[in-house]
């Protein structure tokens, strides 16, 4: 979202703010990809050692785990229901990103399958929370320069203390000197 409340220039044309909009959730997207690999890589990798040695968690078994990957790998085309499912799994905004990555790594789905799906869905999330940002993008300025406002004020309260404090401390000790 910041992307889009700190990227995209507020006066321009529909047709630049759109291709703003798209350029920024496509950069993001190639790079949620790349980065999404390290989960799915580690599950792909290590896919008994999960399953086994986690089941009490997620309840699996690795026979569970054969009949999905079974159920993708039946599916010649690229675009089955369960590729869909992925795509709108990684659009839905409050979905953790990193367990889907994890849960193809498991299932030890196809990383082209995986790539495509991935860019898609986080690109079609990615649309969405650069507009939302843009949109946002006046509430996070006024959020910010009241914050700021406030931590000015509370910098300069702590350094106005600091002055009294330290002002008491070298009173207290003059006294202190001319009693002892």
């Amino acid at each position: 979202m910041a992307a889009g409340a700190f990227l995209v220039p507020r006066e321009t044309s529909m047709l630049i703010l759109i291709l703003n909009v798209f350029s920024l959730a496509f950069i993001a997207s190639v790079f949620q990809t790349v980065g999404s690999f390290v989960i799915y890589g580690i599950a792909w990798k290590f896919q008994s050692g999960i399953v086994n040695k986690l089941n009490f968690l997620h309840g699996l078994t690795e026979h569970d785990v054969q009949k999905i990957h079974q159920k993708f790998s039946k599916k010649n085309k690229m675009f089955s229901n369960l590729t869909w499912k992925i795509i709108l799994a990684r659009a839905i905004p409050i979905i953790p990103l990193s367990v889907i990555s994890a849960g193809c790594g498991l299932i030890k789905l196809d990383w082209k399958t995986y790539s495509l799906t991935t860019l898609i869905g986080v690109f079609v999330r990615n649309i969405f929370l650069v507009i939302v940002g843009y949109v946002l993008s006046t509430s996070y300025f006024i959020f910010i320069a009241n914050s700021l406002d406030k931590i000015e004020l509370f910098v300069l309260i702590g350094i106005i203390g600091m002055v009294i404090l330290i002002k008491k401390l070298k009173m207290t000790e003059k006294v202190l000197d001319k009693i002892f």
